[in-house]
């Protein structure tokens, strides 16, 4: 049986040193792995082996007391998985990685961050048995990658394979190394693309930023140690440069909704433009009415509670669906290969595919339990639930986008026939959420499925959730068992 040892440690060699049951004793050389792991590769023919770690210079990487053994041992089960077999030895356990892989998509304020010991838990028991079995670990905040980076930073996340940020507009990755272009550049990647194309469309230069000014409070995480670190992603940054024209916005804001006071600039919030405004303004003289009427093909987004509202414009393929849609295809994940796991309203949208797998943690909002749950008496208390039902039984999106949801003022259109994008048919529903959906930042996408049929009954949502007992991070380890991607004997909520 071939097996595949993996090893995360500092040393600059390592070495295997293993006795197969009833052999003798050996070493092999550990080659470097991703992220700081090494691996070996040896065949079995026995029941298993005892081994031990070393860098060849005297030190020792022997089992904890209460291991019980001088040596680790590995017992080859029965009967045996397809080869080879993965294993990992980390913090005195040795874990068998013979589990499904799994592409796991959370929310970060309120799910997986909330919950100090639970969050060491998971991010125990995910270097453990799904850093090095093919899982993926996406990150799908509000947050803009400032704020997404400050919390990184403070919670010791662990390195994502992906965090899609800004309401699902912004997709990055943070490998080891950068491609020369990407690390010696003098502008962040979404503003030296925004430069591109208003130079070949003969528009105004953009608006200079000084990196030091806008990045200078970054508190940064060990695995990005500058804003160049997180690389966006050229296909879904392509996409939303062709969709979305964050200055027409502004301008068009200020010159013809003077309620609304928009916040952020392009240097943070290159595909959105959140804006706040009284609720009265909001909801009266039609106001909202006409801010969607005006950006035609693009998200509203309504959101807050009290006194003041949140206005969110973003482009039509932006959101958390989509993106997680979009990743899912890249890295060739199915739906029953995904879990997606939130706790508030503006998560709701991740879990409305029949299929994907949903973790709904035990601190969830009220409306969205009741929502997934098919509650229509909890759900009569939350208008903006309704809104959401409406509008993902909306007219289809059109089958091109890109070139007919441009996120431009309406006004802009010179004479003619009306674009397809002026059709009201396509136009997306706004969305009215709670001040509680709207928590560290995160700001709901107003998303629309591609197919009618695509939206299940909210009677039959809870078929594909699981609805945990733990809070936060805890909730997701439930999950993880409850959807078969782990063995619960594997999983520990303390460490």
């Amino acid at each position: 049986m071939l097996v595949e040892l993996h090893y995360r440690t500092g040393w600059s060699k390592c070495l295997l040193h293993y006795c197969p049951f009833g052999g003798s004793w050996e070493d092999a050389i550990m080659e470097a792995d991703k992220q700081g792991w090494v691996k070996a590769r040896v065949e079995l023919s026995g029941g298993g082996m005892e081994f031990v770690l070393h860098n060849g210079q005297g030190a020792w990487d022997n089992p904890p007391p209460w291991y019980g053994h001088p040596n680790y041992r590995l017992d080859l089960p029965s009967p045996l998985p397809p080869a080879p077999l993965k294993v990992t030895v980390m913090n005195g356990r040795v874990c068998l990685l013979d589990g499904p892989r799994v592409l796991v998509a959370t929310d970060l304020d309120g799910t997986l961050v909330g919950h100090d010991d639970y969050l060491e838990a998971f991010k125990e028991h995910w270097t453990a048995y799904h850093a090095c079995r093919g899982s993926i670990l996406v990150y799908s905040t509000g947050r803009n990658l400032k704020d997404f980076l400050r919390v990184a930073c403070e919670k010791k996340l662990l390195r994502p394979d992906y965090v899609v940020c800004g309401v699902g507009t912004e997709i990055y990755t943070f490998p080891d190394s950068l491609p020369p272009e990407v690390g010696t550049a003098r502008l962040p990647q979404h503003l030296a693309a925004l430069a591109s194309k208003h130079q070949k469309e003969g528009k105004p230069p953009l608006e200079e930023f000084d990196p030091t000014v806008q990045d200078g409070d970054i508190c940064y995480p060990s695995w990005c140690q500058s804003r160049a670190g997180a690389v966006f992603d050229e296909e879904w940054l392509s996409k939303m440069v062709d969709e979305f024209d964050r200055p027409a916005v502004i301008d068009d804001i200020h010159s013809k909704f003077s309620w609304l006071d928009p916040k952020g600039n392009l240097y943070h919030d290159p595909f959105r433009v959140s804006a706040m405004a009284k609720a009265d303004d909001v909801y009266t003289d039609g106001h909202i009415d006409s801010l969607r009427h005006h950006f035609k093909g693009c998200h509203i987004i309504v959101s807050g509670g009290g006194e003041f509202r949140y206005v969110d414009v973003t482009p039509h393929s932006a959101g958390k669906l989509r993106s997680l849609l979009y990743l899912m295809e890249k890295l060739s994940f199915g739906p029953r290969e995904t879990l997606v796991c939130g706790d508030s309203g503006n998560d709701l949208f991740m879990f409305l595919h029949p299929d994907i797998r949903g973790c709904c943690v035990a601190n969830s909002q009220p409306d969205m339990i009741a929502f997934l749950k098919g509650d229509a008496e909890e759900m009569a208390k939350h208008p903006h639930l309704q809104n959401l039902h409406a509008h993902h039984h909306a007219p289809p999106p059109p089958s091109n986008p890109s070139a007919s949801t441009k996120a431009t003022p309406s006004s802009s259109v010179q004479g003619g026939a009306s674009p397809t994008h002026n059709d009201p048919s396509l136009e997306p529903e706004a969305e009215t959420m709670t001040e509680e959906d709207r928590r560290g930042n995160n700001a709901a996408a107003a998303e629309d499925d591609t197919e009618e049929e695509d939206t299940p009954d909210p009677h039959k949502k809870s078929q594909h959730v699981c609805f945990a007992s733990r809070d936060c991070a805890g909730g997701i380890l439930e999950s993880l068992v409850h959807h078969g991607f782990d063995k619960a004997e594997n999983v520990r909520f303390a460490y």
